[in-house]
């Protein structure tokens, strides 16, 4: 009887745990095509530059948009809401860190039991956010942060 409950349990983790490592390996497509396209920005002509530029930064955009959601949906995540005038942030670099760290810090712990306590042991912690998407984020985040400096730099000066 508990053996089968356990060994359902044990195959329902190693299909979700698949099905995480798939959708990793769709994000590392996904990433790699935005990488290409960045790429062949250098080899396009110079008046296609912007418009294919900012393209691309809405597709990175989007990406991340995704990945925050995904994460948003599963857990209880309030993503930080970016003042209307961005001089009020200050450190723009500081502000994403701050999200992250708040998303990735996310976590539950399982109440500590009596014996746990008498023999000085410690509840487990289990983080919200696993290690896939977490790295997905941070990567979309340094993806996004990227093309906002390629696209800064074919604005004109003025």
């Amino acid at each position: 009887m508990f053996g089968k409950k356990r060994d359902r349990e044990w195959e329902l983790e190693r299909k979700r745990m698949a099905a995480r490592r798939e959708d990793w390996v769709r994000d590392e497509e996904r990433a790699a095509e935005l990488f290409r396209r960045a790429h062949e920005l250098k080899k396009c002509e110079q008046s296609d530059l912007p418009r294919m530029a900012m393209a691309l930064f809405r597709d990175a955009q989007h990406e991340l948009g995704r990945v925050r959601q995904s994460i948003i949906d599963r857990t209880k995540y309030k993503p930080l809401t970016l003042p209307e005038e961005q001089e009020q942030v200050g450190d723009m670099a500081t502000y994403v860190a701050e999200d992250l760290v708040e998303i990735i810090r996310d976590h539950h712990t399982n109440p500590q039991t009596v014996f746990q306590a008498m023999s000085d042991q410690f509840p487990g912690v289990h983080f919200t956010i696993d290690y896939y998407d977490a790295a997905t984020l941070i990567a979309a985040n340094i993806r996004e942060e990227r093309l906002i400096g390629l696209v800064e730099g074919l604005e004109p000066e003025k």
